[in-house]
């Protein structure tokens, strides 16, 4: 948020650059149709990207060097969701560039993507 002096009145704030934010992170939690994105560790601040073309879901993320990540599915999004790892993506090793992964979803079936980073093992 960006400070602005008032003399009269003291220090304000402006939202206008939060508002901002939140708008940018709607859309990259709800960019793909049918999909949903969502980020396991915020901290790490690593934006996952879905699109979606006809039965096929890609997935990419600005990797780094020393962080392994996994992506993560489930059909529905509640308490009892079931979370699965995406075949192939369990142990993904970064590499200071973007990463790609494709997932095949059948017509009319939604799914919610999550990515979960840990340290690289040595």
């Amino acid at each position: 948020m960006r400070k602005i002096h008032d003399s009269d009145h003291g220090p304000r704030f402006s939202y206008a650059n939060h508002a901002r934010a939140w708008i940018a992170a709607a859309i990259i939690l709800f960019s793909a149709a049918g999909c949903v994105t969502e980020v396991e560790k915020p901290l790490a601040q690593t934006a996952l990207f879905t699109t979606r073309v006809g039965e096929e879901v890609t997935l990419s993320w600005k990797s780094k060097i020393g962080e392994q990540y996994s992506l993560w599915y489930a059909e529905t999004r509640d308490a009892n969701s079931r979370w699965n790892v995406l075949p192939g993506c369990e142990r993904i090793n970064g590499t200071g560039e973007n990463i790609q992964k494709t997932d095949q979803v059948p017509a009319g079936v939604q799914r919610y993507y999550r990515i979960i980073i840990a340290p690289a093992k040595k």
